[in-house]
Parts: C-alpha cells; sequence; structure tokens
C-alpha cells in the first residue's frame, strides 16, 4: 500500500469511529430518554453531579425553566426583575430586563416561544413571548390574569409549571401550602377573559408534608408533577391524585454536602432527565440518575 493510500485509509477509519461514537452516543441518550418515557421517576436514583454560583447574578435568583426549542435554560430574579438565558452548563447567554412586572418569582416554558410567569404579592400569571431578539418585556404588553386565594391569609404564588395538555399548575407559597392545577379548558378561558367555564373548577393538592411550596415542574412523559420546598429542603415528585411517590432531601446533615443548596427556589428538567435547580442568593444545582 502506497503512502497515499495509507493516509486515505487512515482518515476514513477515523472518519468511521468518531461516526460510530456519535451513533453510540445517540443511541445512549435516546435509550435513557425512552426508560425515563416508560416508568416513573424515582429521586432515590437521583445524585448532585453539579454545582456552581453564577457570578453574574447578584441576588434573588428564584425560578428557572427549559425550553426544548432552543435547548437552553430560563431563569428569573425577583429583584431586579429580570430573566436570564442559560446554556445547560450555566453560562450567561443574555439578560432580559422586565418592566412593569413585580415580585417575579416562577416561570415555565409553554411553547411556541411562550412562557408564563408568576408575580407573588400580586397573585397573578402573565403570559409573554421570547424570542432569540427579545431584549427586555414589558407587562403592558402582554395577557396577565389573576388568581383568588381560598385563605385571606397567604404568601402569594411562587411556583409554576406548563402541563401539556393538562393545564397550569401553581403553588401558594404558604398559610397555605398549596398546589392549584387550573384546567386547560378554565386556562383557555382565562386567556380568551371569557365568563362561562361551566362546571370546571380548579383541582388543589393539599397537605403536602413541607412547610412551603418554592417551585414545580411537571414531567409530561409519567404524569408527575415535582414540588420544591425551601424550609422543608425536599423535592418531593407527586401523582395526579397528589400522592407521593418519590422524594429528595436537600440537608447536608443527613446525606452530605454535595447535596446542599442554601435556598431551592425553582426547578425544571431537560429532555436527557437532568434536574436543574436554581436557589438564592444565586446558586444553580444540577442532579442526574445514577447508572
Amino acid at each position: 500500500m502506497t503512502n497515499i493510500s495509507k493516509q486515505w485509509f487512515y482518515a476514513f477509519s477515523l472518519i468511521a469511529l468518531v461516526l460510530i461514537m456519535s451513533l453510540i452516543s445517540l443511541t445512549s441518550i435516546a435509550s435513557q430518554t425512552e426508560q425515563l418515557s416508560k416508568q416513573n421517576l424515582d429521586l432515590g436514583q437521583y445524585q448532585v453531579v453539579h454545582q456552581q454560583t453564577l457570578d453574574f447574578i447578584d441576588d434573588n435568583l428564584s425560578g428557572i425553566t427549559y425550553s426544548r426549542d432552543t435547548d437552553t435554560l430560563f431563569a428569573i430574579i425577583n429583584n431586579p426583575e429580570q430573566i436570564v438565558e442559560l446554556d445547560k452548563n450555566g453560562q450567561l447567554l443574555r439578560r432580559m430586563k422586565l418592566h412593569g412586572f413585580i415580585d417575579t418569582e416562577g416561570i415555565t416554558y409553554i411553547g411556541q416561544q411562550q412562557f408564563a410567569i408568576s408575580q407573588e404579592r400580586q397573585r397573578s400569571v402573565s403570559i409573554v413571548n421570547i424570542t432569540g431578539e427579545t431584549q427586555a418585556l414589558n407587562a403592558q404588553d402582554y395577557k396577565q390574569f389573576s388568581l383568588s386565594s381560598q385563605s385571606q391569609n397567604n404568601l402569594g404564588l411562587e411556583g409554576i409549571a406548563w402541563a401539556p395538555d393538562v393545564g397550569l399548575f401553581v403553588s401558594n407559597e404558604k398559610s397555605p401550602s398549596e398546589v392549584i392545577r387550573i384546567p386547560m379548558a378554565l386556562f383557555t378561558g382565562i386567556q380568551q377573559q371569557t365568563k362561562d367555564y361551566g362546571d370546571i373548577m380548579p383541582k388543589y393538592y393539599k397537605n403536602l408534608p413541607v412547610t412551603d411550596i418554592s417551585g414545580l415542574h411537571f414531567y409530561k412523559q409519567t404524569q408527575q408533577l415535582f414540588v420544591l420546598s425551601d424550609e422543608s429542603r425536599q423535592l418531593l415528585l407527586i401523582n395526579d391524585d397528589g400522592e407521593i411517590q418519590s422524594q429528595f432531601n436537600f440537608d447536608p446533615w443527613l446525606f452530605g454536602i454535595g447535596r446542599d443548596v442554601e435556598q431551592p427556589e425553582g426547578i425544571t428538567m431537560d429532555e436527557q432527565g437532568h434536574i436543574y435547580i436554581v436557589g438564592e442568593p444565586n446558586v444553580l444545582l444540577v442532579m442526574s440518575p445514577s447508572s
């Protein structure tokens, strides 16, 4: 074999090896995603794999959501009110100012460049559009609706989660600590500002074993809801009946400093099953299922 022939042979061999390794990697990701879809998640199988301080945020990091369309994270800050887009390694991609929004605590991706934002003290939810060119958002430009509480003694809305084909979940932080599910038909009626909802009513999840609720995320594949608690330092996974399926404890004294996050406030999950937790003042924590 001539030198030129050998060079071509080695070049083709290297290309073939790269293609094979890429195929193996894609197959592994697909297999992991398929496995997560077929069975209920078990938080007991998760472990903290990464934790970092987001130095470009000073304080008040409050919520986070994952956009499958951009494969990036959108985190919300409540003072000063703004949204930051991050890659999945926690690197800042852009910063968007929020004008006219008050006490923004939660964010969830709906789809087609739409996001829902919860404002705690106003007990309101705004539906906004964020494109690749968005640098700022004005509250007056978007639809907003308020949610009343069954109790006069409440601390406002905190977590928010979008459930495709199901509706919108929001949480009352405490007094009482509860999750409210707004069915899809009711959510659509609110959006269209119609008054005839028939017998459609919100569904309440009460008596969860936590003292507050700071964040929510809905996992479509298994129809399970993540419920995050700051004060109880717990992450619960519940079904549609409000029954706990599994849980994760962030207490470092019980489980080691690798689980510690000072004040867990928001939660989301990407399509590979990685869980992202944000906490005040400016911490990002990543959890993955153990192999």
